[in-house]
């Protein structure tokens, strides 16, 4: 019986067994041979980013060098990770280094990635090389980078023979990377000597002579390469210093007039706490001195004449804000009284920001040359002392369907003493906080009592009663938000300002009168590309509510109370009929 079911095994193995062989081979064949690691099943790449900043170091932990840092909006092939310790070995431009997990998102399957042990030394070649361990199908890398050389220097070795020009037009900045300040742009046609290349971005230093160092960087994605970038020296730095007149430049200053060559012997406790606050609520709000995103503050006591800066000395686009400029040089070439047109043109200039009217009253002061006018602004500023505010041409107005006249001669921008690099301003209409702080300051003194700087400079030809139609007209700008959102709504309180905005830069510039005392408050918020108004304008508002509450803390104000901006503007009748009238009361 045992016999018999024996057999019958036999039987059936034999028919089992070269279906159970064939399956094997099947398998086999179809197994992927050479299997590329760091790669998933679908060939796709395993890629890390940052999540916000990661630190890149030589090892699998925090006690390796620091290589570098890599930061979110770029991806990086991971190639290996460590079986110890939640560790990533990822590949950047010209070497590799280790990153921790935490920091970083994976995108592909994790689980294709090998196990390996590398060091890093600086300055090795980006691929290294897999070697074949003793275990079956584990391939790991070897304990040396391929291709290792020597710690670049960090010093350039002057001319590589590689030279760099924009594609079309490249900004240039102090550091690899966008993080850095803007230092200036180069354009296609333009070839710059390359002195180094970054190891983990994919930046090029540059010979560039506009910056006292004679270097700075630019994205290797926005120019064309010619010659062998292998040879230029390679640098891992992430520390490069912004050029400052001081170690550690102080943000918050006290302001010195035009008028005066020292500051006030001091300034009070309250106006030193008040800067300190409105610093710190910038930074809160990521307003950042020497980056993309970063803004400036002026604030003045009309009774002390005590002020603070705000990371000072910073030219914005004055925008709508230069309007304040335009008025008080239409008086200044004014003889007598605005035609009823004129009036009418003041008012939708300072009310609604109406720029072709802006443009009739540059044409008056032209003598009908819109673009002479625009120098006349500027000339009158820079009589005044005010020397970082200049309008170069007319305000735009969008294309205009016309007979094609000749085109004017090419408009020469204005060099100040003030950054124009940092917040890329409108090459052709500028201004500073403290530009406009004082310009509003001697405007307010002269319509108080006549005198002041523009009485001094203009010899008589802006009048106390002109000087109190510039504060009437700006006490008719009515917008519910920026300054007037940060101060009490009752009849204590006067607003006069011009606000002003545009793609990047918002503003808002104000002549406050309070029970607690009356004062000036300048704000201009920057955002490269784009700056979003639900964000500046409650931020201005809010320094507006602290200013107002450090005059006023026995009737301080709990929160801003910011209104919609209206959607259309009109001026009142009102308002023509005063630019009209040869007497106004006093503004007090």
């Amino acid at each position: 019986m045992m016999t018999m079911r024996f057999r019958r095994f036999q039987k059936l193995f034999r028919v089992i067994l070269p279906l159970l062989t064939l399956w094997m081979i099947l398998l086999a064949l179809s197994a992927t041979p050479g299997k590329t690691y760091g790669q998933s099943a679908t060939n796709a790449p395993v890629l890390v980013e940052a999540i916000k900043l990661a630190k890149i170091r030589s090892g699998p932990g925090i006690t390796y060098p620091e290589l570098g840092q890599i930061v979110s909006g770029t991806t990086y092939p991971l190639i290996g990770r460590n079986d110890h310790f939640p560790w990533y070995l990822i590949v950047l431009p010209d070497t590799q280094g280790w990153v921790f997990s935490d920091l970083v998102k994976v995108t592909g399957d994790l689980s294709s990635v090998p196990f390996v042990s590398i060091i890093i030394t600086p300055g090795a070649s980006a691929t290294p090389t897999l070697t074949q361990t003793h275990e079956a199908n584990s391939p790991s890398f070897s304990d040396t980078p391929a291709s290792a050389s020597a710690t670049p220097s960090t010093t350039p070795q002057g001319f590589t023979g590689v030279t760099v020009e924009a594609i079309s037009e490249a900004r240039v900045r102090y550091g690899p990377g966008t993080d850095f300040p803007r230092v200036g742009t180069i354009y296609k046609g333009q070839s710059y000597a390359v002195l180094r290349r970054h190891a983990l971005y994919p930046w090029l230093e540059i010979e560039y002579d506009p910056v006292a160092s004679k270097r700075a960087w630019v994205s290797k994605e926005t120019v064309t390469v010619a010659g062998d970038l292998a040879s230029v020296p390679v640098t891992s730095d992430h520390s490069f210093g912004y050029p400052t007149l001081t170690a550690t430049p102080e943000m918050v200053v006290t302001a010195i007039s035009p008028w005066n060559s020292a500051p006030p012997s001091s300034v009070s406790y309250g106006m030193t706490r008040l800067g300190s606050a409105v610093y710190d609520l910038l930074m809160q709000n990521e307003f950042v001195p020497g980056t993309e995103r970063q803004a400036s503050v002026f604030i003045l006591d009309l009774s002390t004449q005590q002020s603070v800066s705000l990371n000072p000395n910073i030219a914005y686009s004055a925008v709508s804000m230069m309007k304040i400029p335009v008025i008080v040089s239409f008086y200044r070439k004014l003889t007598g009284q605005p035609t009823r047109d004129q009036a009418k043109a003041l008012g939708e200039m300072m009310v609604c920001s109406e720029n072709s009217n802006s443009n009739i009253l540059l044409r008056f002061m032209g003598n009908g040359d819109e673009n002479v006018g625009a120098q006349y602004v500027t000339s009158t500023m820079q009589t005044l002392g005010l020397k970082n505010t200049f309008l170069a041409r007319a305000f735009y107005v969008g294309p205009v369907d016309a007979t094609p006249t000749p085109l004017p001669q090419p408009i020469t921008p204005i060099k100040t003493n003030a950054d124009q690099v940092s917040t890329e301003p409108d090459q052709y209409n500028q201004s500073t906080p403290a530009d406009l702080g004082w310009l509003l300051s001697s405007i307010y003194q002269c319509a108080v009592d006549g005198s002041g700087p523009i009485a001094t400079a203009f010899n008589g030809d802006v009048t106390m009663q002109e000087c109190r139609h510039i504060v009437n007209a700006m006490r008719a700008d009515k917008i519910g938000a920026l300054i007037e959102a940060g101060v009490p709504q009752n009849a204590s309180v006067v607003v006069a300002h011009k606000h002003g905005w545009g793609d990047d830069t918002h503003g808002d510039a104000g002549l406050i009168s309070t029970a607690g005392g009356d004062y000036v408050l300048v704000a201009m918020l920057h955002n490269q590309t784009w700056l979003k108004s639900d964000e500046s304008f409650p931020l201005i508002a809010e320094i507006s509510r602290m200013t107002y509450n450090t005059f006023n803390p026995s009737a301080s104000l709990d929160k801003i109370h910011p209104q919609p901006v209206p959607a259309d503007c009109t001026i009142s009748d009102q308002l023509v009929a005063d630019f009209i009238n040869p007497s106004l009361p006093p503004i007090k």
